[in-house]
């Protein structure tokens, strides 16, 4: 099977759309906005990350770079609470922590035993530079990142009813990709869309 870059994407979105003087550049920009796009809908799988911090038992830690949304947070064996950050720093009560800019809050039930923290997160996606760069869409999804870029270069050249067809396929694959990705968040009653952030290398 080819390798699943940028590079090929483009040459596919150059051929459906029969123009390939069409700037690789736009493109690139296109397949960005569509992959953070779909990215900020639900906690996917391929996004999550775990970031282990040295021993520690109360105070203040910084986030990593590419932090997004805590899913879970432990100091040592015990699972820490969220609360928001003015209900955080209104209180002292143990296991709970929170977050706010880049900096992570913990008040542990332990302060003077330190213990190791361990932070499972969803990471923001990296922007793609370069044609040899990989999306984070799986490949047997990869069909998302190319309706995504058609939609907005019909958009770009008025052609609104076209591109509204090529959201509608591009809805109904995300969704299948949903129920096969995000079996965990199926049973949650309620989902908040995360926002559209990405980070640049």
């Amino acid at each position: 099977m080819p390798k699943y870059t940028c590079a090929g994407l483009i040459r596919e979105i150059k051929r459906r759309c029969n123009d390939e003087e069409y700037p690789n550049e736009d493109i690139l920009t296109y397949l960005n906005d569509a992959q953070c796009e779909v990215l900020g809908e639900d906690k996917y799988p391929f996004l999550e990350k775990i970031f282990e911090y040295e021993e520690i038992g109360r105070g203040e830690l910084t986030l990593p770079l590419d932090f997004q949304v805590v899913v879970q947070l432990f100091v040592g064996k015990s699972e820490m609470e969220y609360v928001p950050y003015k209900q955080y720093f209104a209180s002292s009560h143990s296991e709970e922590y929170t977050t706010f800019s880049d900096r992570l809050y913990i008040h542990s039930s332990n302060p003077e035993r330190p213990q190791s923290v361990k932070l499972f997160y969803i990471a923001k996606p990296r922007l793609m530079q370069s044609e040899d760069d990989e999306p984070y869409i799986p490949y047997e999804f990869k069909e998302i990142l190319v309706l995504g870029a058609l939609l907005r270069i019909e958009r770009a050249d008025g052609n609104y009813d076209y591109a509204a067809v090529l959201q509608q396929q591009q809805d109904e694959l995300v969704q299948n990709m949903k129920l096969r990705y995000c079996v965990r968040q199926q049973a949650m009653q309620s989902r908040s869309r995360l926002p559209l952030r990405h980070i640049g290398s």
